[in-house]
């Protein structure tokens, strides 16, 4: 399994996001200097946060992004699930068009499938809360400033 390089840019920046609260809003220029990235590599990670209603975006000069839900609410593994189109562990677990296994005979797709749930549910352990107040966390993403501002 892989994960796209915009569902590592969306959870850093949740991340990030939870880390400079108390401010409300942080631009995506910001976020995106922080991390090495274009600005626009935020849109695809944002448009799908803002439409699950997990964050706003606002336009303008004074625009940015903003936490529509608690960090402590939102999990990784909610995250991760919307920004990822396909996740599967192996081409075997594939399914067809009427949610059948396409490879029914596959002999290790139990075992697949029970480590599909298992890194689920540890993902599912986590919140963005929790993550942005670690200082390990914060230290290996390059974003321990934020932390002497709250």
């Amino acid at each position: 399994m892989r994960l796209l390089a915009s569902t590592d840019v969306g959870v850093n920046a949740l991340i990030y996001m939870a880390a400079a609260l108390p401010r409300e809003v942080v631009q995506g220029a910001e976020i995106a200097d922080c991390f090495g990235v274009v600005p626009s590599a935020l849109k695809r990670p944002f448009r799908i946060l803002g439409d699950a209603g997990i964050v706003t975006t606002r336009m303008g000069r004074t625009g940015g992004h903003s936490w529509a839900k608690e960090p402590a609410s939102v999990s990784v593994r909610e995250v991760i699930e919307l920004l990822e189109t396909d996740f599967e562990i192996a081409p075997i677990l594939a399914l067809d068009e009427s949610g059948n296994p396409k490879y029914p005979k596959a002999t290790l797709s139990f075992i697949y499938e029970r480590s599909r749930v298992a890194f689920l549910k540890e993902l599912e352990r986590f919140n963005f809360a929790e993550i942005a107040g670690d200082p390990f966390t914060l230290k290996a993403l390059g974003i321990e400033h934020l932390r002497d501002h709250r």
